[in-house]
């Protein structure tokens, strides 16, 4: 068995050892990026629905009520993912599925209306091509959020790059710090 790869002399650099290698971040990182913009396409509508709303109706009543953990949701996510904190996917996870659930039931209150992007986008370019894009985010943090390299990639961040220095053959590991006491002496006692 060969030892494994070390750095040019005079250059520090990681020891890659075959099968450690460290997981990537991309899959986690642009999930979170993606669930930041559509925080903020979402604090958008929710700040001018709040200005233009009436709350006389259901649907107004529900889509704020459905908006706001969802909001909540996808912001601590991608906190949370940009740290590297394991809940931060099931956070991504659980406010994507929050806003596609959104979508669905305001569409439902409202008859499909809220639907018709092609007169939206006639109508005001800006917000229906964010209306467009909001779901198709939506969908993409969705997957991101499920996929195993994301777990693998937050699980990773708990893990040491390094497991520490190999114990010489024939020695027990140590148990604390110091040389192991000599055969028949006593470790000293720990008040």
């Amino acid at each position: 068995m060969t030892p494994p790869p070390q750095p040019a002399a005079g250059r520090p650099g990681p020891v890659s050892y075959p099968g450690q290698a460290r997981p990537s971040g991309g899959t986690a990182i642009t999930a979170a990026v993606l669930a930041l913009v559509k925080f903020l396409i979402g604090g958008y509508f929710f700040a001018r629905g709040l200005s233009n709303a009436r709350f006389s109706n259901l649907s107004t009543w529900v889509s704020f009520s459905l908006q706001i953990p969802m909001l909540l949701l996808l912001l601590v996510g991608a906190i949370f993912v940009f740290a590297r904190v394991k809940a931060g996917a099931i956070l991504l996870l659980t406010g994507a599925a929050l806003s596609l659930l959104t979508v669905g039931v305001i569409a439902a209150l409202t008859g499909g209306t809220s639907l018709n992007y092609g007169r939206l986008l006639a109508y005001a370019p800006l917000t229906g091509a964010l209306n467009l894009l909001s779901p198709v985010l939506t969908v993409l943090v969705l997957v991101l959020a499920v996929l195993p390299s994301t777990r693998r990639y937050l699980a990773a961040a708990r893990q040491p790059a390094y497991p520490g220095p190999p114990v010489p053959y024939g020695y027990p590991p140590s148990q604390g710090y110091g040389p192991p006491p000599h055969p028949g002496q006593h470790p000293p006692q720990q008040w």
